[in-house]
Order: structure tokens, then sequence, then C-alpha cells
């Protein structure tokens, strides 16, 4: 019984910590946004990106958690991309869509408002690609992120299936992660 208290404890402490993260995140672009339009705001001594790092920390170490169970059942990691797949693509391809239709619509809102074939197939593949402002970011600028989710899961899975990536492969994350800070 005091086994399954503990757990729950830790399981608590991450879901505080995902709404530290989450408050982080908002915050930040909430004064992002006030900058944006020329309210005066006082610089604060905080950086509100360090919400990003915890997400990207809790959400690896909840899917080791909860699929570690799963590594010994037969065809479960393919199940779980497959539950990964349904979960994230659908909803990022719609809202990718939609940022399409409104660089075509409204082009002159948007910040940016200018892409390349190569930058639009990337985005829907989950692949880092230069865009026409040569800032390492998808269409829908905030996908990001889901870029490095789907490289996790591609790592993890590969992992799981037995597969060791090379070298290179890790590089090749660490890279496009190191170049995308760059271009802030």
């Amino acid at each position: 019984m005091q086994a399954k208290a503990k757990s729950q404890s830790q399981l608590i402490s991450i879901q505080i910590l995902r709404a530290v993260a989450a408050l982080s995140v908002v915050t930040g672009h909430t004064i992002n946004e006030i900058h944006q339009v020329g309210v005066p705001y006082p610089e604060l001594p905080f950086n509100f990106g360090i919400g990003v790092d915890i997400f990207f920390i809790v959400s690896g170490f909840v899917m080791v958690l909860t699929s570690g169970k799963l590594v010994t059942r037969p065809g479960a990691s393919l199940e779980f991309m497959r539950r990964r797949i349904i979960r994230v693509v659908p909803l990022y391809w719609f809202y990718t869509t939609g940022m399409l239709l409104a660089l075509l619509l409204f082009p002159t809102q948007l910040n940016h408002s200018t892409t390349t074939f190569q930058q639009v197939a990337c985005s829907f593949l989950f692949l880092p690609c230069v865009s026409a402002y040569g800032n390492y970011q998808p269409v829908l600028s905030l996908g990001w992120t889901l870029n490095y989710e789907m490289f996790f899961y591609v790592l993890l899975l590969s992992r799981w299936l037995g597969v060791q990536p090379t070298p290179g492969f890790y590089a090749s994350g660490d890279c496009c992660w190191r170049r995308w800070c760059w271009a802030l």
C-alpha cells in the first residue's frame, strides 16, 4: 500500500512540473505578444522558455514509464507508434493546413507570409527544415516541438525493436535542436 502511495505522490510531482511548464510557456508567449503590439512591459529576470525543456523532460519520462510494460508484448511497439500517430498527426496536419490557408488568404496579417514547397513537405513529415526566413521551423511554427516528439518516438521505437541508432542519428536531433536555438 505504501509503494502505491509513493508512486502516486511521484506522479503528482510530475503533474506539478507539467503545470509549472505550462504556466511558464503561456507567460512567455503572453509577454512576447505584449511586446509585439507595443505595450510597455518590464523585462523579467526569468527565461520562460525553460517550460519547453521541462515539457520535453516530463514527456520523455512519461513515455518511458508508460511504455515499459509493453516491451515484452508481441506487436506492442507498433501499437505504441500507431497510437502516437493517431494522437498527434491528424490534429497537427489540420492546423498546418489551416496555417497554409491563412498564408494564402491573409498573407498581410501574418508575421511570416512566405513558405516553400520543401518547408510544407517537411512540416507534414515532421522533419526539420529551413524556412524562407532562415529559421528551422515548420509552416506552423509552434510545431517544432512535435518534430522533436516524433524524433523521440522513432528513437524509442528503434530501441524497442532492438535497432541501435548510429551516432549520426543522435547527432541529427542534437544538430537540429542547436540550429533552432541559434535561429532565435
